[in-house]
């Protein structure tokens, strides 16, 4: 309303100044008498200034407002652009940092040829950069039985190095611990064309938050951070296809490191606990100081690990090492091909004096690997402690499984002889040093059905021990809790081999923690299977089987044949001729989710 009134206010105003005018023109002309303008003239100002008092009186309206502060909006404007500006950059544009989505921290480095150059010139190509302990490279460190192993050897980056163009991929090596000659020994010796630089005092080992060796950290072509890997890449494939991702801008899934939790915590002025878990149920190695000060390898393979160190110095900073083995392969045991597989995890830890008053706090306590007689039942504390679990069918206890008189953070109890198709109540206590016991109960567990052992379907899979190509000893049974699919082939057999990539990209696709491969060759030549599978890069385990023992149990119709596992060892189907396409298994397997 006010807008409106204050539009005609003003149009009433114009229309009494024209007539005024007009009035001033009429009278030089003569056509208007004195009298009559001067009377004339005189209602007309008058109605002139109350109009102009009316219309300044009259509040502005929001268009005469934004002409009045035109100036004063652009400022506000222009302020308010340049806020938000800032905002995207701080939210959008990259900082620097070591996570994925961050820019790079720059630094100088020296190449073989001694000239020097920073990080930020390779910009305009993917680089990878690789952090090895100089230790872990050659036989400096890692020694077994009093056999001197190498960990790590440079040939799947000097390969990987060769099958780019220079201007599309870097590679840079950083060796923590290492001396300038050293590192120039290290070059000769395998003929390595990418920088090696060393990182004597491990300050950029810190600056990029290294906690295992190898990592292997990923930059697109502007610098910025696109995947971390923690633990050994297994395949020149494995690379080429996260370089791939990277350069394309595609997401990079990178694996779960494989020493996760690591937790150190001491009992006393002498000895503390060490506790970590590993992705697969594998053994593990521990070494102190890399001197091999103690040297413990756990007995059977499991996911959670606990070792208690003794004898150690009263407020003495100790380095550790885990070693642990992708192939479930015992360290102690066997050569450089399957040590070539391990990785490190290295944390500091330092003896401290005493412990809590506290109760233990019990956590992700649950079961698992259930069969017809036996259910493993696992759980963690917040301090070291003993570890039981009670199990009953009815209300009275019927019997108790310790985990033996050590003190633990992770624990791992397997109940045996159970009865079949039985409902167990199950409870869990924990005693720490100073005999404080928490315990918490279970939700109940049902053993399966007993299930007749026999090579068919709806059958439970005899059990089978064999060797792989590198020595691993592997048993079926082991793999309880995984979906299994068990191959058994001839060496030289063109079904068989032409399927070997399908059973490869499965074994890629689903992760060793989902899905167990085991290729059984049956009465081939030791050499010529170990040849065909090291150069169709296999990384499952391909199974000897030279007698015939375990073809002579499950007494495939062809050659190759398949069975399928669930995850409580039930065979769900099999199939006797080769697969044409990766669906095949894939259905396969989606069949043993519905069928337990």
């Amino acid at each position: 309303m006010q807008e409106s009134d204050s539009a005609f206010r003003k149009l009433e105003l114009e229309k009494c100044r024209e007539e005024l005018a007009l009035l001033q023109t009429r009278f030089n002309v003569g056509e208007v008498g004195s009298d009559v303008f001067n009377s004339k003239s005189g209602i007309l100002l008058d109605k002139i200034n109350l109009l102009e008092k009316e219309v300044n009186s009259i509040p502005l309206s929001i268009r005469d407002k934004l002409k009045k502060h035109r100036a004063l909006l652009v400022v506000i404007a222009a302020v308010v652009l340049g806020l938000l500006l800032c905002a995207a950059v701080v939210l959008f544009v990259p900082r620097a940092g070591t996570g994925v989505g961050n820019i790079a921290p720059d630094f100088v480095m020296q190449l073989n040829d001694d000239s020097t150059t920073a990080l930020s010139s390779f910009r305009g190509k993917n680089v990878v950069l690789v952090f090895w302990d100089r230790d872990f490279w050659d036989e400096r460190f890692f020694d077994i039985n009093g056999v001197a192993r190498k960990l790590y050897t440079p040939d799947k980056l000097i390969e990987l190095y060769g099958k780019y163009p220079p201007g599309d991929l870097a590679i840079i090596a950083i060796a923590s611990g290492a001396g300038s000659n050293e590192i120039d020994d290290l070059v000769k010796e395998y003929g390595i064309g990418f920088p090696v630089i060393t990182d004597t005092s491990g300050k950029l080992r810190s600056s990029y938050n290294i906690s295992y060796e190898p990592t292997s950290v990923f930059l697109d072509k502007n610098g910025i951070i696109r995947a971390r890997v923690e633990g050994p890449i297994m395949s020149l494939s494995d690379y080429e296809q996260i370089i791939h991702a990277v350069g394309s801008g595609a997401s990079v899934n990178a694996p779960k490191p494989p020493i996760t939790d690591v937790l150190v915590q001491a009992n006393n002025e002498k000895s503390a606990m060490v506790n970590w878990s590993t992705a697969l149920p594998t053994t593990t190695q521990v070494d102190i100081d890399g001197k091999n000060i103690q040297t413990v390898i756990t007995q059977d393979p499991v996911t959670l690990h606990s070792l208690n160190i003794k004898d150690l110095s009263p407020n003495t900073p100790y380095h550790i090492r885990i070693l642990y083995n992708v192939n479930n392969i015992n360290v102690s045991e066997h050569s450089f091909s399957a040590l070539a597989d391990t990785v490190v995890s290295k944390r500091f830890l330092a003896t401290t004096s005493g412990t809590d008053g506290s109760y233990p706090e019990i956590s992700g306590a649950g079961t698992s690997s259930v069969t017809d007689s036996s259910i493993l039942v696992t759980w963690k504390t917040d301090e070291p402690a003993s570890g039981e679990v009670d199990f009953s069918v009815s209300q009275d206890i019927n019997g108790t499984v310790s985990q033996g008189t050590s003190l633990n953070i992770w624990h791992t109890v397997k109940l045996d002889g159970l009865m079949p198709d039985t409902q167990y109540s199950l409870k869990l206590r924990s005693k720490d040093a100073s005999g404080k016991e928490a315990s918490q109960d279970l939700p109940s567990v049902r053993t399966l059905s007993t299930v007749e052992t026999a090579p068919q379907v709806g059958k439970r899979a005899p059990d089978f021990t064999l060797v792989s190509t590198d020595g691993t000893q592997y048993k079926l049974s082991q793999f309880l809790g995984r979906k299994v699919l068990l191959n058994f082939w001839l060496e030289g057999c063109p079904a068989c081999e032409l399927e070997m990539p399908l059973l490869q990209a499965a074994y890629d696709k689903y992760g060793r923690d989902q899905l167990a491969i085991l290729a059984v060759n049956v009465r081939g030549d030791t050499d010529k299977v170990k040849y065909y599978a090291a150069n169709e890069k296999l990384t499952f385990p391909v199974l000897l089987d030279s007698e015939g023992v375990a073809d002579g149990v499950y007494k495939g119709p062809a050659f190759p044949t398949t069975f399928f596992i669930d995850s409580t060892g039930i065979i769900r189907e099999i199939k006797s001729e080769r697969f044409q396409t990766l669906s095949e298994i894939d259905d396969a397997l989606a069949k043993l989710d519905c069928c337990k």
